[in-house]
């Protein structure tokens, strides 16, 4: 009997003074007339080789803790002839017995006992790690989360318990209830109840209407009114498009050939109105200067040379005798 699942010594007190820890045992069966008194009523005589199992259960009841009770159908041990769901094994120096349960697993006949839940287990590849060596036998670590130790980016390290020289033939049977609880592991019942169940709804407000609110339900219409926005005008642009795409080929190459003559007056008006803008025509602005080759520049140059020098051009006159001649 626990009054708690790990036994935290205080100052100056060891494990096992920790907490309220009692361990009784009983045979099975009444070795000899055995008197029983029950919390309410007349003490009845057990004789000799009676069932004890139904008046240790109503003397539990009647303390009012909850009562595990471990079964075959989670485990059986291999290196026990009966159906015994425990396996023997060594916290550091001390024997002891590790039972399972459906609720979890407890570690008794030696005092500290403890128990872990299974929602007390960290995780579902951290929670129970099964090492073994040699094959002959093997160790248990079973990590509790919550501890106070984490890791640089606050993740829970959890605290470790390793329980070992377990027989190699219990291997099968630990793996087996590892496989069949290891998805309640460090999960609570409020993290059952509300994976298991649909999501809550959430209730409407029954006080006055806050600006946030507000706030929140006009981005929700505006999201629905620019959605239906965006198709409407996604299908009209996509109709007006097969309409154009439609006449285009209905009209053929007379639309064609009548759209090329108006883009090619349209182009020589163009040109026309920018040959005879001031604003565009090179030689019409102030102060330029049309472009001359170099032989053009040495005639006019030698012609003015000639009129200063008084020079008179027979050129003339020569050709035009020769064209009497």
């Amino acid at each position: 009997m626990l009054d708690a699942d790990v036994a935290r010594p205080a100052k100056g007190k060891t494990a096992a003074q920790a907490t309220s820890q009692i361990i009784f045992g009983m045979d099975a069966q009444a070795p000899a007339n055995t008197k029983v008194t029950p919390v309410a009523g007349q003490s009845t005589t057990l004789e000799k080789g009676a069932a004890t199992h139904e008046y240790l259960r109503a003397f539990l009841d009647a303390a009012g803790a909850p009562v595990y009770e471990p079964s075959a159908q989670e485990l059986k041990s291999a290196c026990s002839a009966s159906a015994v769901p425990g396996i023997e094994a060594y916290r550091g120096a001390k024997p002891g017995t590790l039972w399972f349960f459906e609720q979890g697993l407890l570690w008794g006949e030696s005092k500290p006992c403890e128990f872990w839940a299974v929602g007390d287990l960290l995780g579902a590849s951290d929670g129970v790690r099964l090492l073994s060596a040699t094959g002959r036998t093997c160790s248990v670590t079973l990590t509790r989360r919550g501890a106070e130790a984490e890791d640089d980016e606050g993740e829970d390290l959890g605290e470790e318990t390793q329980l070992g020289m377990i027989d190699g033939r219990e291997q099968d049977g630990i793996l087996q209830w590892v496989r069949k609880h290891r998805h309640l592991f460090g999960k609570s019942a409020e993290d059952e109840a509300r994976e298991g169940g649909a999501l809550p709804k959430i209730p409407a407000p029954a006080g006055p209407v806050t600006i946030h609110q507000l706030a929140a339900d006009s981005d929700d219409e505006g999201d629905e009114d620019f959605e239906a926005s965006s198709s409407d005008d996604g299908s009209a642009s996509g109709s007006d498009e097969e309409d154009d795409e439609q006449q285009g080929g209905s009209d053929g190459a007379e639309g064609g050939e009548e759209e090329a003559a108006s883009s090619d007056e349209e182009m020589g008006d163009s040109d026309d109105a920018m040959e005879l803008d001031e604003r565009h025509h090179p030689l019409m602005r102030p102060g330029a200067m049309p472009k001359m080759s170099r032989a053009a520049m040495d005639a006019v140059v030698g012609m003015v040379e000639r009129d200063f020098a008084g020079v008179e051009d027979d050129g003339g006159e020569n050709e035009e005798d020769e064209l009497e001649d």
